[in-house]
């Protein structure tokens, strides 16, 4: 796939896109998508010229995948689109606090690393977190456990 042009979504506005038979919004941009052998997952709403083009699309390579993104969509469309990407690939998805990022790596000796980071500028309560404990992070704070 490549990017014909990108449109400029005004501040505080948004965008219709359908994906999977529900509506759901996008911002910032909306990217004219020319797909190219890529499949279109997603397609943007409303009533200007873009609307019916590909605003998200998925292409084979190997044995992955390519999503390309074309707006940035609001939480219920991210999980619309990746949900069914972290279940195809079998990654394990870690369920956290809004502002709350949590990224895992595993070294080539085997050893785990989460890295646990509050990206919201005010204190977070996480029950029941990554070890079953409470987790309370500062604004900010980043863990590594």
């Amino acid at each position: 796939m490549w990017v014909e042009e990108i449109d400029a979504i005004a501040p505080d506005a948004h965008i219709d896109v359908a994906i999977g038979g529900r509506t759901v919004r996008g911002s910032i941009v909306a990217s004219i998508i020319e797909p190219e052998g890529a499949q279109t997952i997603a397609t943007y709403g409303g009533s200007d010229f873009y609307a019916g083009t590909p605003a998200a699309t998925v292409h084979t390579v190997g044995e992955g995948r390519v999503v390309f993104i074309g707006t940035a969509l609001d939480s219920e469309g991210m999980g619309a689109l990746i949900d069914p990407v972290i279940d195809a690939c079998g990654a394990e998805a870690i369920e956290s606090p809004e502002g709350v990022e949590v990224m895992r790596r595993t070294a080539d000796d085997g050893t785990v690393c989460t890295m646990v980071v509050n990206t919201a500028g005010r204190s977070v309560h996480w029950p029941h977190a990554l070890g079953g404990e409470d987790l309370d992070l500062a604004p900010f704070e980043t863990r590594i456990m």
